[in-house]
């Protein structure tokens, strides 16, 4: 699952093997959701987030 705001910023929020499971359950959406708008809502967060090593940026070079 990715969120995104359009033209600025993609989060990877969650990911899973369907073969592990067959869907994201309706509470943990809601819950997927809420950590969305907190990191889309709020660079400030992203760059925090990103110092702690919660998560990563992962960059494309689309000249190379």
């Amino acid at each position: 699952m990715i969120a995104i705001r359009a033209g600025d910023l993609a989060v990877f929020i969650f990911g899973f093997a369907k073969k592990d499971r067959d869907d994201i359950g309706p509470s943990e959406l809601e819950d997927l959701k809420m950590v969305a708008e907190q990191w889309l809502g709020d660079w400030g967060k992203v760059e925090k987030d990103l110092a702690a090593g919660i998560f990563m940026e992962v960059r494309h070079d689309w000249e190379s």
